[in-house]
């Protein structure tokens, strides 16, 4: 027979009997969050399975951003000013007492994963606590695990000059060498790729200078196209709007 030992931690201040002696604890969990660094992040949740408490009164939880943690963290040095950063969410529940089985709190994290994304950070800590640090019916125990659900998304890379073409003028120029063209057609974007193999949508823009002091500055910009799966090409037909004689950026 194999059994599986799940570690539970304490949170909140236990003034039971069952106490010795009546303390408050709060808890920590550092997180890996490399692996959204650069990317959106559609949603975010931290999750932890509350195993037990005092009773089936709900009793508000704090999550909060804190400074890292280590074997030299203390009570006094987590209690010091700055130490508990930003709180992120806060929620009243009481899972696993009798009548109300142990079961997983959520919080939104959403804002605070998009920053660790936006700066590349390696790790987050988390420090939980309860609302009220006096009142014995919020005493809880959780797991000693908890994970972070994230659903993001990569953006597109730039397309390259050499996906790009024209009806007539061939292949995508450099300004110094740009195509010379009597007719206006359409405009192509090839092979358009998302790294999830999302569907991708393309917009196009054209730029000329029109004499009209404000310079190179973009003069058509149509909506974004349809979408469509990742590695489609796209194409859409030059304004009538573009002035002869002039060079077109796009």
């Amino acid at each position: 027979m194999e059994v599986q030992r799940q570690v539970r931690r304490g949170l909140g201040y236990c003034g039971w009997d069952y106490c010795a002696p009546h303390d408050t604890k709060r808890l920590f969990y550092r997180i890996p969050v490399s692996k959204f660094a650069g990317k959106s992040v559609l949603s975010a949740e931290f999750v932890v399975r509350n195993t037990w408490s005092a009773s089936c009164t709900d009793r508000s939880v704090e999550l909060w951003r804190t400074k890292d943690i280590s074997s030299s963290t203390t009570w006094n040095s987590q209690n010091a000013s700055g130490f508990w950063i930003k709180e992120l969410s806060a929620k009243s529940f009481a899972y696993g007492y009798e009548g109300c089985a142990a079961k997983d709190a959520e919080f939104s994290v959403k804002s605070a994963v998009q920053e660790a994304a936006d700066k590349k950070w390696s790790t987050m800590t988390f420090g939980l606590r309860a609302a009220s640090e006096d009142d014995r019916v919020a005493w809880k125990r959780f797991s000693e695990n908890a994970f972070l659900r994230v659903e993001y998304n990569r953006a597109p890379s730039q397309i390259k000059m050499s996906q790009l073409a024209m009806e007539y003028g061939g292949t995508c120029k450099k300004p110094a060498s740009a195509a010379r063209v009597r007719t206006l057609g359409k405009i192509y974007a090839n092979k358009v790729t998302d790294p999830d193999g999302d569907s991708v949508r393309v917009q196009f823009q054209a730029k000329w200078d029109s004499g009209d002091g404000k310079g190179l500055i973009a003069r058509w910009s149509p909506a974004l196209t349809t979408a469509k799966k990742s590695g489609s090409s796209f194409s859409i037909t030059l304004p009538s709007s573009v002035p002869t004689n002039k060079q077109v950026n796009w």
